[in-house]
């Protein structure tokens, strides 16, 4: 996923859209703070003597979202032995989707000819887990859950982490439900069909439960319910967390100064709760971006948010630790157009597809002469049908579905980077590609089923 700039026609999208929004505001006007604390009790003490409202707390990593004035977040930055740090609170936002529909009753495997890649043709199929026990984790934009090659591995225990009146107050459709995971965007019901689809179209994983944590309304999120959500979903006890959505962050360099002008507290929430997973066993995957640049490449990175400061622009949580940041190859296995990439960053990669024929040939043709089917990737939609399209979001969750197979095949719910790591040693094709594009390799999840010599003790 991440912030993509190519608009190509009302009638297809490229990819979702993800940018950051800064708000500002006169010292008298309310605004939204993120708050990192040191000690939950004293912090309460003081949100209770101050009468702080506090739209959004999380606990576990000591991080909150306060409504107030300009004014008294400056007064309340001067309580050094409650507060670490202040910022005003960053946003991501995402564009709106039109779907390509695909109606009629054949099976459409022979249309995903990503999942014929890297299932060998759909031999690994036969060599799924006979039980499976291991659910995936999908943080995103909400699913439809009763779409019928979804529904039948759809969790119960999935959630609904947008609070009443969602973001920052401005949408009163938002009741705070826990269990309204409903799709407003479209997004996560793409990204769950590559996990865990079972119908006419086929997931990496499709006798895999998946666990949906919805993070977005209609309009848009904030970090801080990403971090909640990855908190929740390693609460639940799911081996697996897919986040095929991110931004860009500005991290400066002063690491004393306690009301920041960056979004370290956002920045700390989301490797805190990262953190978090990996003590609890769950492995995070990440969607790499999608501006086709080198992230080592600071001048183009900083470009991404305008930045101009000391300090640096991240791509998170893709350049976080304990991370699987995944980057999305075309039909040919070469590095997607779109694909982020570079050394140190990119872990592994997968069919994400591509829209170089787009690119070449223009819509009408790319449409009405089968270049489309050929490049861009088939999944659910949120109308209970299908759509084509492309993009890092789409190659991540191939990758989530791989590992959740592994952990089941090989008994390695104890042992997550066993799993990690025989997924790089054994289920990628290398063909000696660069490591900084291609990291280990592009995913293979045939070969990762069909290891004898691998097994947990």
């Amino acid at each position: 996923m991440k912030i993509i700039k190519r608009v190509i026609s009302s009638l297809i999208i490229l990819s979702l859209l993800i940018s950051i929004t800064m708000s500002t505001a006169s010292a008298s006007e309310e605004q939204y703070y993120s708050v990192e604390y040191k000690n939950t009790a004293t912090f309460n003490k003081l949100v209770k003597k101050k009468s702080l409202n506090v739209v959004y707390n999380i606990p576990e990593l000591h991080v909150a979202q306060i409504k107030m004035t300009k004014t008294n977040a400056n007064s309340l930055a001067n309580y050094k032995n409650e507060v670490q740090y202040i910022n005003a609170t960053c946003s991501t936002c995402i564009t709106s989707e039109k779907t390509i529909d695909r109606a009629s009753n054949e099976s459409l495997f022979s249309r995903q000819w990503d999942m014929n890649k890297i299932t060998n043709n759909g031999a690994s199929y036969d060599d799924l887990p006979k039980n499976a026990k291991n659910k995936i984790a999908i943080i995103d934009t909400g699913v439809m859950q009763n779409h019928d090659d979804l529904k039948s591995n759809f969790s119960t225990d999935s959630k609904n982490l947008v609070p009443l009146n969602g973001f920052r107050g401005t949408e009163p459709e938002e009741t705070g439900d826990a269990h309204d995971i409903s799709d407003r965007k479209g997004h996560g019901t793409m990204v769950s069909g590559q996990t865990s689809a079972n119908g006419r179209l086929i997931g990496v994983a499709p006798n895999n439960k998946f666990t949906m944590y919805r993070v977005f309304g209609s309009k848009k999120t904030e970090l801080l319910w990403i971090s909640k959500a990855i908190v929740q979903a390693a609460n639940d006890g799911n081996q697996v967390i897919n986040i095929s959505v991110g931004s860009y962050t500005i991290l400066d360099k002063n690491e004393h100064q306690t009301f920041r002008k960056d979004e370290k507290v956002e920045y700390d929430a989301l490797q805190k709760a990262i953190n978090y997973a990996k003590k609890k066993k769950s492995i995070v995957v990440a969607a790499a971006g999608n501006d086709g640049i080198d992230v080592n490449d600071k001048q183009k990175l900083n470009l991404q948010r305008k930045y101009q400061g000391n300090g640096e622009v991240k791509d998170v949580p893709a350049s976080m630790e304990n991370v699987i940041t995944v980057g999305s190859t075309d039909q040919n296995s070469n590095l997607s157009e779109f694909s982020n990439f570079g050394m140190n960053y990119t872990d592994i990669v997968a069919p994400g597809g591509s829209f170089a024929y787009l690119n070449q040939f223009g819509v009408d043709k790319w449409m009405n002469e089968g270049y489309m089917h050929k490049e861009n990737i088939l999944t659910t939609a949120n109308n209970g049908r299908y759509i084509y399209q492309a993009g890092t979001s789409l190659a991540t969750p191939k990758v989530s579905g791989a590992l959740a197979l592994i952990i089941d095949k090989y008994n390695l719910e104890k042992h997550p980077d066993k799993a990690i790591e025989l997924l790089y040693q054994h289920g990628t094709s290398k063909n000696n590609k660069s490591f900084s594009r291609y990291g280990h390799g592009e995913l293979d999840v045939y070969k990762a089923l069909n290891v004898t010599s691998q097994r947990a003790s």
